[in-house]
């Protein structure tokens, strides 16, 4: 025999968990404008040490893991495992990294996929570079607003700050480096860091 109180106390108490799940999650989000919006507006001076690139891709894929597993999208790694360490910042690399990773996880639907490399380039009478490049499947974005992707305050996100990708660009020039965007060999995105090898 169903004790139907019992029953509507458990889901209560599910419901109850539910919305309190939704709060935290929500403030969570909250909170992490709030960082883009300070890091955005305060001075964003690098202090480099040498870090070793793969290993801080392989740790904030990582960090992503269960939202990747979460959204259906499957992440590759294509890195030279010979490229030597970069002088940089490792928090501001950091957080370009995470921002970027999370960018092409929302683009991608479900069954696609991210890929992330590196690989060394030595462009003629030029230093030695490190190539960082991450590419999804998804929509791609128009090429009419590629430029303005990088404008502080612009997004096609419904619910997006317009910093994230301005911020990551100060991260990576602040370092020495460049971000530029282009068409994914699949038809998605591909965002490509650059970083000068000192």
């Amino acid at each position: 025999m169903l004790d139907c109180g019992s029953q509507n106390g458990h889901d209560l108490a599910e419901k109850m968990q539910s919305n309190l799940q939704n709060i935290v999650h929500q403030v969570d989000r909250v909170q992490g404008r709030m960082r883009e919006l300070l890091n955005f507006a305060k001075p964003l001076e690098p202090h480099p040490s040498l870090v070793d690139l793969n290993s801080l891709l392989r740790e904030q894929i990582e960090t992503l893991r269960s939202r990747f597993g979460d959204a259906g999208v499957s992440c590759h790694l294509r890195l030279d495992e010979k490229i030597p360490k970069a002088h940089v910042d490792p928090n501001h690399l950091e957080q370009a990294v995470a921002g970027l990773l999370s960018n092409a996880l929302e683009a991608t639907p479900r069954g696609g996929s991210v890929t992330v490399g590196t690989a060394v380039s030595a462009p003629s009478g030029q230093s030695r570079l490190v190539n960082i490049s991450i590419e999804d499947t998804g929509e791609g974005i128009p090429k009419e607003n590629r430029e303005r992707v990088f404008e502080p305050f612009f997004t096609t996100k419904p619910h997006g700050t317009g910093v994230g990708l301005s911020l990551t660009k100060k991260f990576i020039e602040r370092n020495g480096g460049t971000l530029s965007i282009s068409d994914g060999s699949s038809g998605g995105t591909r965002v490509e860091v650059i970083i000068p090898l000192t």
